[in-house]
Protein backbone atom coordinates (compact mmCIF):
# COMPACT_ATOMS: atom_id res chain seq x y z
CA UNK A 1 0.00 0.00 0.00
CA UNK A 2 2.86 2.63 0.85
CA UNK A 3 4.93 1.60 -2.19
CA UNK A 4 1.55 2.45 -4.22
CA UNK A 5 0.98 5.83 -2.19
CA UNK A 6 4.60 6.94 -2.78
CA UNK A 7 4.52 6.33 -6.72
CA UNK A 8 1.35 8.47 -6.93
CA UNK A 9 2.96 10.77 -4.51
CA UNK A 10 6.21 11.28 -3.15
CA UNK A 11 5.09 13.67 -0.42
CA UNK A 12 3.74 10.82 1.29
CA UNK A 13 7.22 10.13 2.39
CA UNK A 14 6.73 11.58 5.34
CA UNK A 15 3.48 9.90 6.40
CA UNK A 16 4.79 7.04 5.09
CA UNK A 17 8.28 7.36 7.76
CA UNK A 18 5.92 8.03 10.55
CA UNK A 19 4.02 5.39 10.10
CA UNK A 20 7.05 3.31 10.22
CA UNK A 21 8.92 5.28 13.15
CA UNK A 22 5.25 4.54 14.99
CA UNK A 23 5.75 0.70 14.27
CA UNK A 24 8.95 0.50 15.43
CA UNK A 25 8.30 2.31 18.92
CA UNK A 26 5.62 0.02 19.52
CA UNK A 27 8.04 -3.39 19.50
CA UNK A 28 9.79 -1.70 21.96
CA UNK A 29 6.78 -0.55 23.97
CA UNK A 30 5.66 -2.93 27.03
CA UNK A 31 2.19 -4.11 26.91
CA UNK A 32 -0.26 -2.50 28.82
CA UNK A 33 -0.65 -5.15 31.19
CA UNK A 34 3.03 -4.60 32.55
CA UNK A 35 2.13 -1.01 33.98
CA UNK A 36 1.13 -0.13 37.12
CA UNK A 37 -1.48 3.03 36.28
CA UNK A 38 -2.06 4.67 39.33
CA UNK A 39 -4.72 7.39 37.29
CA UNK A 40 -5.95 7.89 33.84
CA UNK A 41 -3.17 10.67 32.81
CA UNK A 42 -0.42 7.81 32.85
CA UNK A 43 -2.80 5.43 31.04
CA UNK A 44 -3.82 8.06 28.54
CA UNK A 45 0.20 9.04 27.76
CA UNK A 46 0.94 5.87 27.57
CA UNK A 47 -1.66 5.69 24.69
CA UNK A 48 -0.56 8.36 22.96
CA UNK A 49 2.55 6.04 21.70
CA UNK A 50 1.01 2.42 21.36
CA UNK A 51 -2.12 4.58 18.85
CA UNK A 52 0.16 5.86 17.04
CA UNK A 53 -0.80 9.46 17.19
CA UNK A 54 2.24 11.22 15.85
CA UNK A 55 1.68 8.61 12.28
CA UNK A 56 -1.93 10.07 12.75
CA UNK A 57 -1.14 13.77 12.84
CA UNK A 58 1.55 12.90 9.87
CA UNK A 59 -1.73 11.51 8.29
CA UNK A 60 -3.50 14.58 9.05
CA UNK A 61 -1.22 16.67 7.71
CA UNK A 62 -0.55 14.62 4.42
CA UNK A 63 -4.14 13.90 3.72
CA UNK A 64 -5.04 17.83 4.22
CA UNK A 65 -2.00 18.97 2.43
CA UNK A 66 -1.45 21.38 5.34
CA UNK A 67 1.58 22.85 4.79
CA UNK A 68 2.81 24.57 8.41
CA UNK A 69 6.41 24.10 9.29
CA UNK A 70 7.74 21.80 12.31
CA UNK A 71 7.76 24.21 14.53
CA UNK A 72 4.51 25.21 14.29
CA UNK A 73 3.21 21.93 14.03
CA UNK A 74 4.78 21.65 17.26
CA UNK A 75 3.01 24.35 18.80
CA UNK A 76 -0.35 22.47 18.53
CA UNK A 77 1.15 19.63 19.79
CA UNK A 78 -0.98 19.90 23.09
CA UNK A 79 -3.83 20.07 21.49
CA UNK A 80 -3.45 17.34 19.28
CA UNK A 81 -2.50 15.27 21.99
CA UNK A 82 -5.75 16.32 23.90
CA UNK A 83 -7.33 15.19 20.30
CA UNK A 84 -5.94 12.15 20.60
CA UNK A 85 -6.69 11.30 24.72
CA UNK A 86 -10.40 12.05 23.68
CA UNK A 87 -10.33 9.17 20.89
CA UNK A 88 -8.60 6.69 23.13
CA UNK A 89 -11.14 7.24 25.73
CA UNK A 90 -14.07 7.25 23.11
CA UNK A 91 -12.65 3.80 21.88
CA UNK A 92 -12.57 2.30 25.34
CA UNK A 93 -16.04 3.92 26.57
CA UNK A 94 -17.63 1.59 22.93
CA UNK A 95 -15.43 -1.02 22.83
CA UNK A 96 -15.82 -1.80 26.49
CA UNK A 97 -18.09 -5.07 25.90
CA UNK A 98 -16.37 -6.14 23.35
CA UNK A 99 -12.73 -5.73 24.79
CA UNK A 100 -14.69 -7.88 28.26
CA UNK A 101 -16.01 -10.67 25.65
CA UNK A 102 -12.33 -11.35 24.35
CA UNK A 103 -10.95 -10.79 27.38
CA UNK A 104 -12.74 -13.97 28.40
CA UNK A 105 -12.93 -15.91 25.47
CA UNK A 106 -9.45 -15.99 25.13
CA UNK A 107 -9.66 -16.99 29.00
CA UNK A 108 -6.92 -13.65 29.70
CA UNK A 109 -6.16 -13.09 33.72
CA UNK A 110 -7.58 -10.01 35.35
CA UNK A 111 -9.34 -7.28 33.53
CA UNK A 112 -8.57 -5.79 30.11
CA UNK A 113 -6.27 -2.82 30.61
CA UNK A 114 -8.72 0.30 29.16
CA UNK A 115 -10.04 3.61 30.81
CA UNK A 116 -13.27 1.65 31.82
CA UNK A 117 -11.77 -1.24 33.59
CA UNK A 118 -8.94 0.51 35.29
CA UNK A 119 -11.48 3.26 36.88
CA UNK A 120 -13.32 0.19 37.95
CA UNK A 121 -9.94 -1.15 40.02
CA UNK A 122 -9.02 2.09 41.36
CA UNK A 123 -12.78 3.55 42.27
CA UNK A 124 -13.98 0.37 43.38
CA UNK A 125 -17.31 1.33 41.04
CA UNK A 126 -19.54 -1.01 38.88
CA UNK A 127 -18.84 -0.94 35.10
CA UNK A 128 -21.70 1.30 34.38
CA UNK A 129 -20.59 3.91 37.03
CA UNK A 130 -16.87 3.86 35.41
CA UNK A 131 -18.29 4.11 32.46
CA UNK A 132 -19.97 7.63 33.23
CA UNK A 133 -16.44 8.53 35.06
CA UNK A 134 -14.93 8.04 31.69
CA UNK A 135 -17.47 10.31 29.92
CA UNK A 136 -17.22 12.92 32.44
CA UNK A 137 -13.62 13.03 31.37
CA UNK A 138 -14.63 13.18 27.76
CA UNK A 139 -16.57 16.42 28.57
CA UNK A 140 -13.66 17.81 30.39
CA UNK A 141 -10.81 17.13 27.86
CA UNK A 142 -13.56 18.32 25.09
CA UNK A 143 -14.17 21.58 27.03
CA UNK A 144 -10.20 22.06 27.03
CA UNK A 145 -9.83 21.34 23.68
CA UNK A 146 -12.42 23.98 22.34
CA UNK A 147 -10.82 26.72 24.84
CA UNK A 148 -7.30 25.55 24.00
CA UNK A 149 -8.10 25.78 20.12
CA UNK A 150 -8.99 29.13 20.39
CA UNK A 151 -5.70 30.19 23.03
CA UNK A 152 -3.41 28.98 20.49
CA UNK A 153 -4.93 30.62 17.34
CA UNK A 154 -5.05 33.59 18.95
CA UNK A 155 -1.92 33.93 20.41
CA UNK A 156 -0.61 32.22 16.40
CA UNK A 157 1.53 34.92 14.26
CA UNK A 158 2.51 34.58 11.09
CA UNK A 159 1.59 35.89 8.12
CA UNK A 160 -2.33 35.58 7.09
CA UNK A 161 -1.94 32.92 5.08
CA UNK A 162 -0.21 30.75 8.09
CA UNK A 163 -2.79 31.85 9.85
CA UNK A 164 -5.68 30.32 7.78
CA UNK A 165 -3.13 27.01 7.61
CA UNK A 166 -3.13 26.75 11.26
CA UNK A 167 -7.28 27.18 11.38
CA UNK A 168 -7.32 24.20 8.84
CA UNK A 169 -5.32 22.22 11.17
CA UNK A 170 -7.48 22.69 14.73
CA UNK A 171 -10.34 21.89 12.27
CA UNK A 172 -9.08 19.08 10.92
CA UNK A 173 -8.04 17.91 14.87
CA UNK A 174 -11.72 18.39 15.58
CA UNK A 175 -12.93 15.95 13.02
CA UNK A 176 -10.24 13.57 14.12
CA UNK A 177 -12.22 13.84 17.23
CA UNK A 178 -15.57 13.69 15.66
CA UNK A 179 -14.90 11.31 13.05
CA UNK A 180 -13.69 8.77 15.69
CA UNK A 181 -16.89 8.83 17.32
CA UNK A 182 -19.03 8.56 13.91
CA UNK A 183 -16.52 5.49 13.32
CA UNK A 184 -17.73 3.94 16.40
CA UNK A 185 -21.70 4.62 16.38
CA UNK A 186 -21.60 1.92 13.27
Amino acid sequence: MFINMLSCDESAITYVQSYDDWISKTKNCKDLKEFNFTNLDEYLNERLVTTGSEACIMMILYCYNITLSDDQIHYFQPLAQIAHKLGDLVNDIVSAEKEWITHITHGAPGTPITAIFLIMRWSNVSFGEAKEIVKRKCLELEQSFLSLSQQYLEGFGGLEETKKEAERYVSALQLLISGNLLWHIN
